[in-house]
């Protein structure tokens, strides 16, 4: 293809700035629910804590054993709370991979690849938080781990769909069925996602009389079905809610979230220009039309809209079962990668329909660069990249402290009434874990009651004062920036219209 060679810069730019982002985990620390599964797995018993899981967490057995094991495992080696994100994003890389290859079985192992690394890099700049997402234990097992096998049993489906060999369809399917049915006990929003793309499949099958489609589907089907009835009636999905559960509640939130946030990851990432920029780099190879007999409009349409019912589908889950008014930012994880696929392949089939590049593209390659930067501008204009360029330099003043205050509090007198701590200077983007998972100086607040139990100590922990980090580059950039984006604004409205 002739214009591969922007396709590979444009790819090595991600790869670059992805890698570096990932590589301040060697910088991670562990904060909040980190410590409480630490603290089980040094001071319970493996089948209590499991018993406590199962009755406080909607069923996410699967994730709360990792996250249990790993924590535990965490205590005494800080290097593998280090270097488990990165070996998770880069099994999240590798999965993405394995299905791109498999739906794009024509492109060549390069442009694969190539692929690969620019879904992966706008998806990590469009998270509302690499720390509470990629970094964090929490959004790790909970989130991500689980996510990226269930795309990875995908991949296996389609490798048994698309297999001669009858033993290699029975394994690969049974693999398939048995990752998605143990991955579905992680977190119900991502087994709802995922329960909606498996049905429209089978449903797809139906429509379209594909026997093999629906054969091959039935064991996944009956595993999610399964599964389904196990979180239906798990101890923890009624004691979580709290009896706060609302039916139209839930519906009707989740709907006006899942149109509010769709239309900001449509028009506020790099979906618009990326999906462009795939077009031009492709435009001879025709996508494949997935419904015979609708037109790439429809394609198109049906993408997208499926990107808003996935999304839709995440925020219902946390707005029914905990009368929660949106998503914390871990689990926007789940819309935000949903919403990429769909808006991508959404946009490149209208373009397709429209005849974009022969109507519009007469200086194709001026057209492809601009696209180039404008992508880079919009994904880098993100608050991780910002955070990280103009704090460079705190994170590993930031790793130190964190170490010197536990070790503060492992050899202070455990006989006194309460420890008090003094403040970290500095809490830098994209490590520093969020205000509401920072110990704080009062006595009952979950992180602090979460720390004492990490040490076993009756009595409370605190800060001095305040909040860690108030001397961050970072904080107090983001405070500005937040003032003059939201209260500024406010201020200038409400003097025009006094």
């Amino acid at each position: 293809m002739t214009y591969n060679k922007y396709l590979y810069y444009f790819a090595l730019i991600s790869l670059f700035f992805s890698i570096y982002l990932i590589s301040f985990s060697i910088y991670n620390f562990p904060s909040a629910d980190d410590f409480i599964y630490g603290a089980k797995h040094s001071l319970s018993s493996f089948t209590l804590a499991i018993n406590s899981y199962l009755y406080g967490s909607s069923g996410r057995i699967f994730s709360n054993t990792l996250y249990h094991f790993f924590a535990g495992v965490s205590n005494n080696n800080l290097i593998i709370y280090q270097i488990l994100p990165i070996f998770t994003f880069v099994f999240f890389g590798i999965v993405i991979y394995l299905l791109l290859s498999i739906i794009f079985k024509s492109f060549h192992k390069k442009d694969v690849f190539a692929l690969t690394c620019i879904f992966i890099f706008i998806w990590l700049l469009s998270l509302n938080s690499m720390n509470d997402t990629v970094l964090w234990y929490g959004g790790i097992f909970n989130y991500l781990f689980p996510m990226s096998l269930m795309f990875f049993s995908i991949y296996l489906f389609l490798k048994a769909y698309y297999a001669d060999n009858k033993i290699h369809t029975i394994f690969f399917l049974f693999l398939s069925s048995t990752i998605l049915f143990v991955s579905s006990f992680s977190n119900e929003a991502l087994f709802l996602v995922f329960f909606i793309i498996y049905f429209l499949i089978f449903f797809y099958g139906i429509v379209y009389k594909n026997a093999r489609l629906k054969s091959l589907l039935t064991l996944n089907m009956l595993a999610l079905i399964a599964a389904f009835i196990f979180i239906l009636f798990a101890p923890g999905s009624s004691n979580r809610a709290g009896g706060n559960t609302d039916l139209l509640f839930g519906i009707y939130r989740g709907l006006m979230t899942a149109l509010e946030r769709g239309f900001s990851y449509y028009f506020a990432t790099a979906v618009i220009p990326v999906s462009l920029f795939l077009y031009l780099i492709f435009h001879k190879n025709k996508p494949k039309k997935v419904c015979p007999n609708l037109s790439y409009k429809y394609h198109g349409i049906i993408f997208i809209g499926l990107g808003i019912v996935l999304s839709w589908a995440a925020h219902f889950v946390i707005s029914y079962g905990l009368g929660a008014l949106g998503l914390p930012p871990r689990a926007k994880v789940i819309p935000q990668t949903f919403s990429l696929i769909t808006f991508i392949f959404g946009n490149i089939y209208l373009m397709h329909y429209i005849n974009f590049y022969n109507k519009y593209c007469i200086h194709k390659k001026k057209f492809i660069i601009f696209i180039c930067f404008y992508s880079l501008f919009s994904v880098l204009n993100s608050d991780d990249f910002t955070g990280s360029i103009i704090s460079f330099g705190e994170h590993k003043s930031y790793y130190e402290q964190s170490k010197m205050r536990l070790e503060f509090i492992k050899n202070a007198d455990k006989n006194k009434k309460e420890i008090i701590l003094k403040k970290i200077s500095v809490a830098p983007y994209p490590v520093a874990p969020i205000d509401e998972r920072m110990i704080s100086s009062d006595c009952s607040y979950y992180v602090n009651t979460q720390l004492s139990y990490y040490y076993n100590y009756k009595g409370c922990i605190r800060l001095e004062s305040g909040m860690d980090g108030d001397n961050s580059t970072s904080k107090k950039y983001f405070r500005t920036k937040d003032y003059i984006l939201k209260d500024g604004a406010r201020i200038w409205l409400y003097n025009l219209f006094k």
